[in-house]
């Protein structure tokens, strides 16, 4: 008989891409990046992606905090498409903070965890950032399943 059910969080439980978009979506609105001339959503989505994949891939390596892995996208990203980037330090935290407490479910997530909590103990492994993790799981209401957590 199984004890336990493990998790991985993103995508999985909680739906990363949509939260990720919707982030970065007020982000730029609230700072009015998205009012400027030049700016056009499908570029600047499709620029930040790939440089902040970059950025992510090689952030341990680098010794990078995940601000600053931030922090960098917007400035190179903003740079490639001639907008300004003197607001990128403030435009990653601000980021940041929004995606922490942003929650999408992934369909029937909510129900299952729900019905398996009855009957086993939850855990979930994830190679995002704990601070993120933990507070996305409190915004989503959930975290009282994953009782137990470790460092990330």
């Amino acid at each position: 008989m199984y004890k336990a059910v493990i998790f991985d969080l993103d995508n999985t439980l909680l739906n990363y891409s949509i939260s990720e978009r919707e982030s970065m979506k007020r982000t730029v609105e609230e700072h009015e990046i998205s009012q400027e001339e030049a700016f056009i959503w499908d570029d600047f989505w499709g620029c930040f992606q790939r440089v902040n994949m970059q950025y992510w891939n090689d952030r341990n390596k680098a010794g990078h905090h995940i601000l600053e892995v931030l922090e960098y996208s917007f400035r190179d990203t903003l740079s490639e498409l001639k907008l300004d980037h003197s607001a990128s330090q403030v435009l990653a935290g601000r980021y940041w903070d929004t995606f922490c407490h942003t929650c999408h479910f992934e369909q029937f997530a909510q129900d299952l965890l729900s019905t398996l909590h009855k009957n086993y103990k939850l855990a979930i492994i994830s190679n995002g950032i704990g601070e993120a993790q933990r507070s996305r799981l409190a915004a989503g209401e959930i975290d009282h399943y994953f009782p137990y957590s470790a460092p990330l």
